[in-house]
């Protein structure tokens, strides 16, 4: 027997001795959420390629899906909701001033407020953090913003080990007293952030009024300005306090 099949749109109506195929609609391609930080952004069907965005985000690094970390810019095969969130370590800023460093050594100290939430945020995505704070004499800057290009690298680099305080890490410059005792400091804190062993990025804190010299602060501290309290100091380091002041 011969039999013809054909393509209904309706299974009614077959002529006698013929064989209707029914074949029903394509299954539709999944369509999946793109988010960033819990807003959606997207859609895209399953196998399609996305652009992450750039970011204005303080001190961008990239995104973290929980298992990946991407870069602006990179192309990313959906196969599921893609739900990223933020990698940045935010703003830096030095504090105002300086202060004396009193004891085995002596020295100034500068401090940079970090946000250690998202530092931490940062190592929980899988990147090294590496902070710490430069410190060079004024006068040999000139015009230069004190960073890791500086020529003839005229800063000392203090890295850090620890948080100072909450939210703070500190630097510290030895100074030697025979020559240095009116010369004026400046330190500016840094983040450096890795991928393995690639340097993803170097970001500065943000530059305050913090140039300062041991006479200088040897005087706020003889005058209790800026908060500092010399009376908290023994015989012997006041004298030694007083001594720089009069320098």
């Amino acid at each position: 027997m011969f039999f013809k099949a054909f393509i209904f749109e309706s299974l009614d109506a077959v002529p006698d001795g013929e064989t209707a195929t029914y074949v029903g609609p394509a299954a539709a391609t999944p369509s999946y959420s793109i988010s960033i930080d819990g807003v959606e952004v997207d859609t895209a069907d399953e196998g399609d390629s996305f652009e992450l965005p750039a970011s204005n985000a303080n001190g961008f690094i990239g995104y973290f899906d929980g298992v990946n970390r991407y870069k602006a810019g990179d192309s990313v095969v959906v196969t599921d909701d893609l739900e990223l969130t933020t990698v940045a370590v935010d703003s830096a800023e030095m504090l105002e001033g300086a202060s004396l460093r009193i004891g085995a050594r002596n020295g100034i100290r500068f401090i940079t407020e970090v946000n250690a939430s998202a530092i931490s945020q940062t190592t929980d995505a899988g990147y090294t953090v590496q902070m710490g704070t430069l410190i060079a004499p004024v006068n040999l800057l000139g015009a230069n913003a004190l960073t890791f290009d500086v020529d003839n690298g005229n800063y000392t680099d203090v890295p850090t080990t620890g948080y100072y305080e909450d939210n703070q890490i500190a630097g510290s410059i030895i100074v030697n007293l025979n020559k240095n005792i009116t010369r004026d400091f400046i330190g500016r804190g840094y983040v450096k952030v890795f991928d393995g062993d690639e340097l993803v990025a170097t970001y500065y804190a943000e530059q305050s009024d913090n140039a300062r010299s041991l006479k200088t602060l040897a005087n706020a501290w003889i005058n209790d300005i800026e908060s500092y309290s010399f009376s908290y100091l023994n015989d012997a380091q006041k004298a030694m306090v007083t001594e720089w002041a009069n320098a």
